[in-house]
């Protein structure tokens, strides 16, 4: 009705009005700042917790009254990269040096369902590993391609719902995994279940440096096969020749939907499973179903490279891409009913492993996520990289206080937690002050924003040939909802 079209546009510009104040009486905080988080929506759950939903829905108005650009210039970007800690050797630093490595992307794989029974073959690998229990893998828009796209660029890409791979397929990473290990002589190959225009990987795996990308069709297989049927495709593709070899699985059996009747579900795994845990509802049994069809495929792998005697010159990398999506492992599930298990902390756990007799298996609980995955390798390998052309840090430098970030829930490190939604600082030690938090908290806000513009505007390339940064309104106009 009219009364209430009025009532909401009297409502929208009161609400206007009181947040102008208070951008306009605030001191500059930077992207701390009321006006920051309204202006850009560096995180809606803030902007959400600050200001209200019908303040987000009118947004658009307020932009094209008030023209917004990037909030920090290609001369800050530059000071922000220079000043990040320069590369420092420890007690790790090539432990792994000359190794063949085998990055396995796992997805939807979860801590919580490790079990020595079901799934002999990773729990074999954690067992024999750099364990990291407090990696975390946050969900960002594009999941699965956004995970791969930080852990082989160590670098942040987006908080505007924007798919990283649709964006970045034809900028200039000058570090990056791959060309990490290409430098060193190996051969590198990335693979993936599915046909390679899904997720744009056809054009963004060779952008980022590697020699060859398989897809499904490569390995001659169906689109979406399992992962026991792309092991037994890899068990002989490998050994690269004798030469050093580098290899990035995207796994695909642990996708969703959990049902009896999807890729990765066999009525054999379903019978152990109902052997063990007779009550558990089939999307649980499900999900447990399609990882014991990685840890198949991971024993086939095992057990070629034993048979070329090569196991103890591999190095197994393994992490999950993203928390699990439509299960909860929170409190009374039939999950936890059935196995007497449940979580708070939804990891997705980071395991470096090595069956060579000499390796000493063990594990930390610094907080980590995917873009820590390149410089902790670099170090492992004894590869020197740059890290003012990254934003991760080795998970192994004790200079490093751990990081999670995260759009909806928390930022935090292992000295402070932050919680989005109430705006409230944490401390979890007394090794520091609520200031020094907030400036640690500020910085990483930063981090976030600064790696975004980067990749924005091509920030490696050239300086002449750099893009412009985007006014708030084009990055708006261009989100992918």
């Amino acid at each position: 009705s009219a009364s209430f079209l009025i009532g909401t546009y009297v409502g929208i510009q009161q609400y206007r009005t009181r947040i102008t104040e208070s951008i306009n009486k605030e001191s500059d905080q930077g992207v701390l700042s009321n006006g920051f988080v309204y202006s850009r929506i560096s995180n809606p759950t803030m902007f959400v917790n600050r200001f209200g939903v019908l303040p987000l829905l009118e947004r658009d108005v307020y932009l094209e009254q008030h023209p917004v650009s990037a909030l920090f210039t290609e001369q800050e970007i530059s000071d922000f990269f220079h000043a990040r800690m320069e590369q420092e050797s420890n007690d790790f630093t090539g432990l792994f040096r000359d190794k063949n490595v085998l990055f396995i992307q796992a997805e939807s794989y979860t801590h919580i369902i490790l079990d020595e029974d079901l799934l002999p073959n990773i729990y074999k690998l954690y067992t024999h590993s750099l364990n990291f229990d407090n990696f975390l893998t946050p969900p960002l828009p594009g999941s699965t391609s956004d995970t791969e796209f930080m852990a082989n660029v160590s670098l942040i890409p987006s908080s505007d719902e924007e798919i990283a791979c649709y964006y970045y397929d034809q900028m200039l990473f000058p570090t990056t995994l791959p060309k990490l290990f290409k430098a060193h002589g190996y051969q590198t190959s990335i693979f993936h279940n599915n046909y390679g225009n899904y997720y744009n990987r056809t054009n963004m795996m060779p952008n980022m440096g590697y020699d060859e990308f398989l897809d499904c069709t490569s390995l001659v297989l169906p689109d979406a096969s399992s992962d026991t049927q792309v092991a037994e495709k890899l068990q002989y593709i490998l050994p690269f020749n004798d030469q050093k070899w580098m290899a990035y699985w995207i796994t695909y059996s642990g996708h969703q939907p959990y049902t009896t009747d999807s890729v990765g579900v066999s009525q054999e795994h379903l019978a152990r499973i109902y052997e063990k845990y007779p009550t558990l509802t089939e999307d649980y049994a499900s999900y447990i179903a399609k990882n014991m069809d990685l840890d198949a495929a991971l024993g086939q792998l095992i057990t070629a490279f034993e048979q070329q005697g090569t196991l103890d010159d591999v190095v197994f990398v393994f992490f999950g891409d993203h928390p699990v999506k439509g299960l909860s492992f929170f409190g009374n599930t039939s999950y936890e009913q059935e196995t007497g298990k449940s979580t708070s902390w939804n990891t997705t756990d980071l395991y470096i492993a090595s069956f060579d007799e000499s390796f000493e298996p063990q594990t930390s609980s610094k907080l980590g996520t995917a873009i820590d995955i390149l410089p902790t390798m670099a170090n492992l390998m004894g590869f020197p990289y740059n890290p003012h052309q990254i934003v991760g840090n080795d998970l192994l430098d004790p200079r490093y206080t751990g990081f999670y970030f995260s759009q909806w829930d928390f930022y935090q490190t292992d000295k402070w937690v932050y919680e989005i939604d109430k705006d409230l600082l944490t401390l979890k030690t007394d090794e520091l002050s609520e200031e020094e938090a907030r400036g640690q908290l500020s910085y990483y806000l930063t981090q976030k924003v600064i790696s975004k513009q980067a990749l924005d505007m091509d920030f490696f390339q050239d300086p002449k040939h750099r893009k412009k940064l985007p006014t708030a309104q084009e990055v708006e106009a261009r989100r992918v909802w």
